[in-house]
């Protein structure tokens, strides 16, 4: 008899390298992100954890409305390019507020372990690592990831007002 040992299913042997390059992917964004606008993301960040609820409740509903006023462009014949623009800039969203929210947890699990003015540096990888994760178990990743898609796009929300009110 020989002795079988246990081998990875083609399919998860296919998608490791990708989902590898993902997570670099998004590591080289955050770190991006936060040479560029670091002082910006700090504020942003500080706020998003002084209103937390009008966080989520923000990023929930431009998360859920962002695709209804897309299909709404389409309906309206003369405004499709509005709605391929607007299409571009959600997609360019979702990717970004995965990665946000990977800072908005970094910044949250070094507050909690008691460093709450630790660098975005050091926050960045830590919570974007924690946040693909999270997304990638199986059975509650999906629910992990609409929960990061409203802290987010809450985060995202928060830049913005920001940027309103400069």
């Amino acid at each position: 008899i020989k002795e079988m040992k246990p081998r990875p299913g083609t399919f998860v042997s296919f998608l490791l390298p990708f989902t590898i390059l993902s997570i670099i992917g998004a590591l080289v964004v955050g770190f991006l992100l936060v040479a560029i606008w670091k002082y910006a993301l700090d504020e942003g960040l500080a706020r998003s954890f002084a209103h937390w609820g009008r966080t989520i409740g923000f990023g929930t509903i431009g998360f859920l409305i962002g695709p209804m006023s897309i299909l709404v462009a389409f309906a309206l014949i003369i405004t499709i390019p509005a709605g391929l623009i607007a299409g571009a800039a959600y997609l360019i969203c979702l990717y970004l507020a995965k990665v946000l929210a990977g800072l908005f947890t970094g910044r949250l699990v070094f507050r909690v372990f008691g460093s709450p003015d630790a660098s975005l540096w050091w926050a960045a990888p830590v919570g974007i690592i924690i946040v693909y994760g999270l997304c990638a178990i199986p059975i509650a990743g999906w629910a992990i990831w609409l929960v990061s898609m409203a802290v987010g796009f809450g985060v995202i929300a928060e830049l913005l007002g920001m940027s309103r009110t400069a």
